[in-house]
């Protein structure tokens, strides 16, 4: 039988679920993945259920600094080679870092980095199962599992203050930006999900989760150096387009559709693309945003998805306010046509 527990933590509400065979899930409110309430289960009070009390009392002992390890029965759902990936991270030490590259290298083939990153981010046991102590290649730590939407790191930045990868230590301190700036994590936590969705306007659902981390890999990178930015959101869309190039490029394809892709309100915008957010006709919106024209489909992302003034528009497209409004509004008649002949083809 499955059931679930609802509790508190420095990383806001965190809900564990357990079925007969140990832990299946910890996730928090803004898990990237969070699977509907529905699927989890009867909630619980921790006298309920060893597993979930145990999980509950462990991670405490942990956030205040009185654990390194766990003794709990896991049980999560995956692949027989997330498993892998996933034993594998329970290997890595409390204070120490490994990059997807080191962790692909132990199941026996280095060139399988991507898909490890790949099993990193799915991993449903957040915390005690430590995704967040694996890092890209220049050594800064991933987020934490399914990339929690928006927590950043804090978790793993706790672990006794400081955290090593290949001797060097990566303090509190090193990680955040001067005291000038506000953690990182706040601006993952503001911007995330409308960087999340102009991604998957630029490069399609498919890809999106990839885009979006590197977009705020590297914003992380220089954050330290961004005291004068005043616009946060079009600095970091900014940041998207750059990485949604690259990724183009790299793969010379277009954005593919998928059938559910809502994740919270959209800012702006009219009536068809908010029928994204309802997932109403998401399908359909997604394969006509992926046949407009570029500049049509970048200036539909910005302004609607991203909620970007068009002045933020044309700077990011290279042209005028002017030009900028123009290409948004023939991307939204043309949209309207895309999805008008579509629901005439489905009738």
């Amino acid at each position: 039988m499955i059931t679930h527990l609802v509790f508190d933590s420095p990383l806001g509400p965190l809900t564990a679920v357990a079925n007969d065979a140990g832990l299946q899930a910890v996730y928090m409110t803004s898990h990237n993945r969070l699977p509907a309430l529905a699927t989890m289960g009867e909630r619980v009070t921790a006298s309920a259920s060893p597993v979930l009390a145990a999980t509950a009392a462990q991670l405490g002992e942990y956030f205040a600094g009185e654990r390194k390890e766990f003794s709990i029965p896991l049980a999560p759902i995956g692949s027989d080679f997330q498993h892998r990936v996933w034993a594998a991270l329970r290997e890595i030490p409390f204070g120490e870092l490994r990059s997807y590259g080191d962790l692909a290298a132990s199941l026996g083939d280095r060139s399988m980095a991507q898909a490890v990153g790949s099993a990193n981010g799915r991993n449903p046991i957040s915390i005690i199962v430590p995704c967040h102590r694996v890092v890209g290649a220049d050594a800064v730590p991933g987020w934490l599992c399914g990339r929690a939407g928006t927590q950043g790191v804090p978790a793993g930045i706790r672990e006794s203050g400081t955290l090593s990868y290949r001797g060097t230590v990566l303090s509190e301190r090193s990680m955040s930006a001067g005291a000038s700036l506000p953690p990182f994590e706040t601006i993952v936590a503001s911007y995330g999900a409308t960087i999340l969705r102009v991604c998957r306007g630029l490069v399609g659902p498919h890809d999106a989760d990839d885009v979006w981390q590197e977009t705020f890999l590297a914003a992380l990178r220089v954050y330290p150096s961004t005291a004068g930015v005043l616009n946060r959101e079009a600095w970091l869309v900014t940041i998207a387009r750059n990485k949604a190039v690259d990724h183009h490029r790299r793969t010379a394809r277009v954005p593919e559709p998928v059938e559910s892709v809502g994740d919270g309100p959209l800012e702006g915008g009219d009536a068809v693309v908010r029928s994204v957010e309802a997932a109403e006709e998401a399908e359909l919106v997604w394969t006509a945003l992926a046949l407009l024209p570029p500049t049509q489909r970048e200036a539909v992302v910005y302004h609607h998805l991203a909620g970007l003034r068009y002045a933020a528009v044309a700077e990011l497209l290279g042209n005028s306010e002017a030009a900028a409004r123009r290409a948004a509004a023939d991307g939204m008649k043309s949209l309207r046509a895309h999805l008008g002949q579509n629901r005439k083809e489905d009738s």
